[in-house]
């Protein structure tokens, strides 16, 4: 085979693997498989003890795009289903510390985390948590999170 055709064929092989099939949380690299500890606590605040958390990822937050202590730490997403796999069937997303062990404050940041859990019942429209929310929910992890599923 000619030398000059190495390159090219080195480059034809990098994009066929980056091109190749596969789940998102393979091929984001941002994406990390939520530990069971974070999956519990956020599974704590269902409405319904019935309801189950599967398949959640977290994005990290880069530094730049937490407040000044360092919140939030991560993004997680998971598929919220009720006994086994039944409706509701949900993506929910929420905002927690950088420590999964100890979560620290869980704010809920999509319509299906508000619906079916009670991380943000006490906030109230208009408040400064109400604005704190809205911000981390545009934040990239929060958009890159669901697609990690």
């Amino acid at each position: 085979m000619n030398v000059r055709f190495w390159p090219a064929l080195f480059a034809a092989a990098v994009l066929l693997t980056a091109c190749s099939g596969g789940n998102s949380s393979s091929t984001n690299a941002n994406c990390e498989k939520a530990p069971d500890s974070l999956v519990s606590a956020i599974s704590d605040g269902f409405n319904d003890s019935t309801f189950e958390l599967h398949d959640a990822q977290m994005v990290k937050v880069p530094k730049e795009d937490q407040n000044d202590r360092g919140y939030p730490g991560y993004v997680v997403a998971g598929n919220i289903t009720g006994p086994g796999g039944a409706d509701p069937s949900a993506v929910g997303v929420w905002a927690v510390s950088s420590s999964t062990d100890q979560p620290g404050p869980i704010f809920a940041l999509n319509p299906g985390a508000n619906q079916l859990t009670d991380w943000g019942d006490a906030i109230k429209d208009g408040s400064l948590a109400a604005k704190n929310r809205d911000i981390m929910a545009g934040l990239d992890a929060a958009k890159e999170a669901p697609d990690c599923l």
